[in-house]
C-alpha cells in the first residue's frame, strides 16, 4: 500500500479540486469578519470566509489523519 503525503494531497485538491457546492450555500455565520470588512464588497468578504472555512477544515482533517495513520 503506497502512503501519500500531506503535502501530496494539498497538491493534488488544489490541482484538480472537486466541489458540488457553490460558496453562497455554505454557512459561513460562524466564520470571524475579515478585519477590513468594513471597506471590502460583500462578495469578497464571503469569499475570504469560505477560504477561512476550508483551511479550518483542511487543519482538523489533516490532524485527524495524523493521530490515525502511523508513519513508518
Amino acid at each position: 500500500m503506497s502512503m501519500i503525503t500531506e503535502s501530496a494531497l494539498f497538491k493534488a485538491c488544489v490541482e484538480a479540486p472537486r466541489s458540488y457546492y457553490k460558496v453562497s450555500d455554505l454557512n459561513l455565520d460562524k466564520i470571524k469578519e475579515p478585519q477590513d470588512a468594513a471597506t471590502l464588497p460583500e462578495e469578497e468578504i464571503t469569499s475570504r470566509k469560505a477560504v477561512k472555512l476550508y483551511h479550518m477544515a483542511w487543519s482538523g482533517i489533516t490532524k485527524s489523519l495524523k493521530s490515525i495513520c502511523v508513519v513508518r
